[in-house]
């Protein structure tokens, strides 16, 4: 994932600097597609960030895993309003990025040079006429900018493709976590379909093995430095639950309650920025 991100930031780093050099009026054309549907189905995480309202933890993700120049993320997080990514469970390196923005065409063309590694390509989505351009790298990490407020990218991305495109891509099962809710506008989202080594990152081993999917919110405390979460935790066998809860509470002082049969709430988990990150690398 460290690598893939690293090709991403660095490219939407150099379109940043060139797309602030030269000014150009965004395309007033609005993507029709929904976000979870162009990442697709099939991820182990999905993940969503409001960048404006985390800004200082976008910058430092680029910053550390990216090895970015701290003006270079900060630039970067200043052009990205909406965050989507998702990674793949078959392939760990398999990461696909939706983010919604502001990404000029000039500076597309001024980042997305041959000298640069970026070689231009195009693709006919399927049950689509409308070619659209993406640029591939000397790694083979692949990007593409249907409008100038929408950019995809994966090492993998004609599934994206199509799926942008085509009205009626099927949306995974976090679809209703995500949008079928209200939700604090400054929270990151998750939803995790193999739990077992995201619980084991935030409340240790107890847990990992007796839920189907984990989803929550993450959201800054406006006071400090630190984040605090709420997980939801799907039970593969509801008969576990009060054992489970009392588990949970024993072993880790954590509190839990139930919601419903087979849900299990864990609120206010603190989480330090560096928790944060461990999550979302």
């Amino acid at each position: 994932m460290t690598k893939a991100i690293k090709k991403l930031s660095e490219l939407i780093a150099l379109t940043v600097i060139c797309s602030l050099l030269f000014s150009c009026a965004s395309s007033s054309r609005k993507a029709e597609a929904k976000p979870l549907a162009v990442l697709g189905v099939g991820a182990d995480m999905y993940f969503y960030v409001p960048v404006k309202e985390n800004k200082p933890l976008v910058e430092n993700l680029m910053s550390i895993m990216a090895g970015m120049d701290e003006n270079d993320a900060s630039l970067l997080a200043s052009r990205i309003d909406s965050l989507y990514i998702s990674i793949g469970k078959d392939v760990p390196e398999s990461v696909k990025v939706y983010a919604e923005g502001s990404f000029p065409s000039i500076g597309q063309k001024m980042a997305l040079k041959e000298k640069n590694g970026w070689e231009k390509n195009s693709y006919t989505p399927k049950d689509s006429s409308e070619k659209i351009e993406y640029y591939s790298s000397v790694s083979g990490f692949n990007v593409a900018f249907p409008t100038t407020k929408i950019l995809i990218a994966s090492q993998d991305i004609f599934p994206m493709l199509d799926n942008y495109t085509y009205p009626h891509a099927e949306l995974p099962e976090c679809e209703s976590w995500f949008d079928g809710q209200e939700h604090d506008d400054k929270a990151m989202l998750f939803y995790v379909v193999e739990p077992a080594s995201f619980m084991r990152k935030m409340v240790g081993s107890i847990a990992e093995k007796w839920c189907d999917n984990v989803y929550g919110e993450i959201k800054k405390d406006g006071k400090t430095s630190s984040y605090y979460a709420t997980l939801y935790l799907e039970l593969s066998n509801p008969k576990t639950q009060k054992s489970l809860e009392g588990l949970i509470k024993a072993l880790t002082g954590i509190e839990v309650s139930s919601v419903g049969d087979n849900v299990l709430k864990i609120q206010d988990l603190k989480l330090s920025e560096q928790d944060v990150m461990n999550v979302l690398r």
